[in-house]
């Protein structure tokens, strides 16, 4: 009797319900989709299936009928859905989904919206370097911007390497080991912005801490910059303007490794720091720059201050870009190394 009484209240309160057949099929589409970037073009996930109820396994498909107009410019791959055969471009896509369990299947409608390409600011552009263009053998990352600055690495020994990035989806990186670096030539001898104006854009990835390490620029000496990582815990990603007797304005943009896009702006007054499009840190500063010929994965000047990382790209301003022209530098860095900001 005891038995059956246990059996009776553990069937009433613990039990699970039994399923309910499949009764109704959702989607949620990635965020920013944008034409020109990686998550628009062929194979890129666009969004998501999912499903109320079901019993056993429950598969998707592209059905026909209402609201399937777009049908051949996805596939379904699981509960994926993917981009078949070319880029998508600005516009909405509409498609019809079935999904079915082991007693019933359901459909619905569902649309996307690309929107249009970004145009990427290109007044002031004084440095651009993108991982895919560096080469390992020679040394040579060669500079998309129209200034023509050098920026190599004659001595084997000292070569960084070119890898491919787990945390980019495999996309291609320099890799700096903390005793490699390349020498940056600027093609006027130095960044003199005139007015004091500048925005920097770095992808990036620190792979080490507890030391100061240069990412680029010349520590320590007078009207120069860097990008560094503190010694000092929690081992800050920081960008200073160094003034005379080892002093330094200095704005900090996180202490994560990443990888991140981060983003440093100073119109002569005011250092501002983003990491991955959020605002960090706001600091004074009325220094001067005159950024002479310098270095990537070490300090230019003094001591070398090795870096250990990896960099994907780079973008220099001679000016401060509009908090527009930012974003869409932001928006277009982050979707094409990581997906979507």
């Amino acid at each position: 009797e005891r038995g059956a009484v246990e059996q009776y209240l553990t069937d009433k309160w613990f039990s699970e319900p039994d399923p309910e057949p499949i009764s109704a099929v959702h989607f949620t589409p990635t965020p920013n989709l944008r034409e020109g970037t990686e998550n628009v073009a062929y194979g890129a996930i666009v969004g998501t299936l999912s499903a109320t109820d079901g019993i056993g396994e429950i598969t998707y498909s592209l059905a026909t009928g209402k609201g399937d107009a777009d049908n051949g410019r996805f596939v379904i791959d699981g509960n994926k859905v993917k981009v078949a055969g070319e880029a998508l471009t600005a516009g909405t896509y509409n498609f019809r989904v079935k999904a079915a369990d082991d007693k019933n299947e359901v459909e619905g409608n569902f649309s996307i919206t690309v929107a249009e390409k970004s145009e990427l600011p290109t007044e002031g552009l004084v440095l651009w370097l993108d991982a895919h263009d560096y080469d390992a053998g020679t040394g040579v990352w060669p500079d998309q911007s129209d200034k023509n600055n050098t920026v190599e690495q004659t001595s084997a020994s000292d070569r960084p390497k070119k890898a491919n990035a787990e945390e980019l989806g495999g996309k291609p990186v320099v890799q700096f080991d903390g005793s490699s670096y390349l020498d940056l030539t600027w093609a006027d001898g130095s960044l003199k912005p005139d007015p004091n104006h500048m925005t920097m854009f770095l992808v990036i990835k620190n792979e080490s801490e507890g030391k100061t390490q240069v990412v680029l620029g010349n520590y320590g000496s007078e009207n120069e910059f860097a990008i560094i990582r503190s010694s000092q815990s929690p081992f800050n990603v920081v960008a200073r303007i160094f003034g005379g007797g080892y002093s330094w304005d200095s704005c900090t943009f996180t202490n994560d490794s990443g990888p991140y896009v981060l983003t440093f702006d100073w119109n002569s007054s005011l250092m501002r720091t983003f990491v991955n499009g959020v605002e960090a840190d706001t600091q004074s500063s009325t220094r001067t720059i005159d950024w002479k010929n310098t270095t990537i994965g070490r300090s230019g000047t003094g001591s070398t201050n090795y870096w250990q990382g990896y960099i994907a790209e780079i973008m220099i301003f001679d000016r401060v870009l509009s908090d527009n022209e930012r974003q869409s530098v932001e928006e277009y860095l982050y979707d094409k190394w990581f997906g979507s900001l």
